[in-house]
């Protein structure tokens, strides 16, 4: 079990006051900012348009 799926269940269960924050990687941390960057440039799609991208995907992957 991840380190961080460890610390949700301790969390949720009253037996941390951390914020989760603190055990994100440095590199979920850098996604995170870019998502934001992204939404504030307008960067964005809406939510069916993924779900068509994504059938689309894996509709080009079946053999």
């Amino acid at each position: 079990m991840s380190d961080y799926v460890a610390f949700l269940k301790q969390k949720y269960n009253g037996q941390v006051n951390e914020d989760w924050a603190t055990y994100l990687s440095s590199s979920q941390k850098e996604s995170i900012e870019k998502g934001a960057s992204d939404i504030e440039e307008g960067r964005v799609i809406s939510h069916d348009e993924a779900k068509q991208k994504i059938k689309k995907y894996l509709n080009s992957k079946i053999v």
